[in-house]
């Protein structure tokens, strides 16, 4: 199954990765594009209110629980494994254009660091094939990395990029 492309942002708890998410899916949605989204927390996660009957169908043992309601569709699942980026992606088959994931450092999968590049543990992952790039808080003054480097407030220009650089050549190479 074909899906869109998926590009994870990884880094630091407090780096700012979800606010750059945010202005990014907004600057992306603005040149016309459908953008899905996954985030990864290490809490735990609740969609329904205790008490709900939704809630209540999990609670009796309902494995997955739908909850749909007007423009809104809710997936619940239990799962007793991890489930891969492979997976997560083909839910938004023929639904998004482009997957920006915060988190799943570990996957592999195109992703931007939130990173100096100058740091040695960026320097040491610098060559691999599926790092696009990094995110500083500060603009880059003169990099030497071998990967393009982006200020986290400079969310045109990284949007930009990402349509050229990603979604451009996804559309002529069909990878």
């Amino acid at each position: 199954m074909i899906h869109p492309p998926v590009i994870a942002f990884t880094g630091p708890s407090g780096s700012g990765k979800t606010t750059l998410l945010e202005k990014l899916i907004v600057r992306l949605k603005a040149r016309g594009l459908r953008v899905g989204a996954i985030k990864r927390t290490h809490h735990k996660i609740d969609l329904d209110k205790e008490g709900k009957d939704s809630r209540r169908f999990r609670d009796a043992g309902s494995n997955p629980t739908l909850i749909i309601g007007d423009g809104f569709l809710g997936y619940m699942e239990m799962t007793r494994e991890p489930i891969s980026v492979g997976r997560l992606a083909a839910y938004f088959s023929g639904k998004a254009d482009i997957i920006v994931i915060e988190g799943f450092k570990n996957e592999a999968v195109l992703r931007f660091d939130f990173a100096e590049p100058s740091s040695s543990v960026s320097q040491d992952h610098a060559m691999n094939d599926k790092l696009l790039g990094f995110i500083t808080d500060k603009k880059p003054a003169g990099s030497t990395s071998a990967k393009p480097v982006f200020c986290r407030d400079d969310v045109d220009l990284l949007a930009g990029w990402i349509i050229e650089n990603v979604l451009m050549k996804q559309s002529i190479s069909g990878y």
